[in-house]
């Protein structure tokens, strides 16, 4: 499950940058980045609840990303900080899935 919720932000973060960058013009369809965005909280939670429910030892790892993504709405999209929160999500998610593989 952690795999699927980092895949999901990687997918998110990857649309918005190429967005940002005006390599990809979404138009009417940028509601697709909001949708994602929801998909990341939704696979992230459900990370988290999936690990609670077995029991795993670590199960606590995956609400690492959430204050990063509570900052994101919080940003405006072309903003230096919403790239800064995206990189930083990045680097949230390497230390995570290193840590559940030990």
């Amino acid at each position: 499950m952690l795999y699927l919720a980092c895949a999901v932000y990687c997918a998110t973060l990857a649309l918005g940058a190429s967005v940002q960058y005006l390599h990809l013009r979404l138009g009417r369809w940028r509601w697709l980045h909001h949708a994602l965005f929801f998909a990341t909280w939704l696979s992230t939670g459900a990370a988290v609840a999936w690990a609670w429910w077995y029991q795993l030892e670590r199960w606590w790892l995956a609400s690492l990303i959430m204050p990063i993504l509570a900052l994101f709405p919080l940003r405006r999209a072309s903003s230096r900080w919403h790239r800064w929160l995206g990189i930083s999500g990045l680097g949230v998610w390497a230390m995570i899935l290193a840590l559940a593989s030990v």
